[in-house]
């Protein structure tokens, strides 16, 4: 049963998501070095960086994701996952038990959907056209599957215009300031490691998602491994993103 994404109220949950065999679709040339060369970065460099980066990676597909799945400290599941992605939209994770369906994410270019079984037995949707009309929608979480893709080095981030930089002692900070799908004004916020990192170590390590007024983390995804290729493309090995959490209906 489908059901439109604005009435929705769903509990808290955290996926941390591990690919043991990715499948990458690249495209031929160098990409750019890390950002981080011992010196404050520009906006721009940092910007380039992560689009050079988007351009080698044109999609994505691992048939031996490990997704667990917790609330709270309780540890739910450790489902068998796949996952495949296609820029500029196309996104589909999906998880079994015993052989029947858990959990399904996933967008094309006219909307995306959201379901888990334990959660909510119906399906929710939401059309694009909704939000390019900038009218407000109830998500069951605070992101846009723009941002999942974002989060797995596969977005468009310029240009550099749309950034601020902040300058941490141990990192860097691209900061935007937006409106979410709810209307509500956000931050959306970059985090650059200022080390240069090891191979699996990731230099884009947060994707935040700021209340503008409050500064409340609303939601965030963070990089804990990556897989770097012999010319520097970099794609998420293991990844933490939490979920939404409870509200009325």
């Amino acid at each position: 049963m489908r059901h439109v994404i604005p009435c929705v109220g769903l509990g808290g949950l955290l996926l941390v998501a591990g690919c043991t065999n990715t499948r990458l679709g690249f495209i031929g040339g160098p990409s750019s070095p890390p950002p981080v060369s011992g010196q404050t970065p520009t906006v721009a460099a940092l910007v380039k960086y992560l689009d050079d980066n988007a351009q080698h990676v044109r999609s994505l597909r691992c048939d031996d994701v490990d997704l667990g799945v917790s609330h709270g400290i309780i540890q739910l599941a450790n489902l068998p996952t796949q996952l495949a992605c296609q820029q500029p939209r196309s996104f589909r994770m999906s998880a079994k038990m015993a052989g029947n369906d858990e959990v399904d994410l996933g967008s094309n270019d006219q909307e995306f959907w959201f379901w888990i079984k334990k959660m909510d037995t119906r399906q929710f949707f939401c059309p694009y056209q909704a939000l390019d009309e900038k009218r407000p929608v109830r998500l069951p979480f605070p992101f846009q599957p723009s941002w999942v893709m974002e989060t797995l080095g596969m977005g468009s981030y310029g240009p550099p215009e749309r950034y601020t930089l902040q300058v941490e002692p141990t990192r860097y900070k691209l900061v935007e300031h937006t409106t979410g799908p709810q209307g509500n004004k956000v931050r959306k916020v970059i985090v650059f490691n200022a080390r240069k990192m090891e191979k699996e170590s990731p230099q884009a390590t947060d994707f935040l998602l700021l209340d503008d007024a409050t500064g409340k983390e609303l939601c965030s995804a963070r990089i804990l491994e990556v897989y770097r290729d012999a010319d520097g493309t970099v794609v998420p090995k293991r990844l933490q993103l939490p979920g939404p959490r409870r509200r009325s209906r």
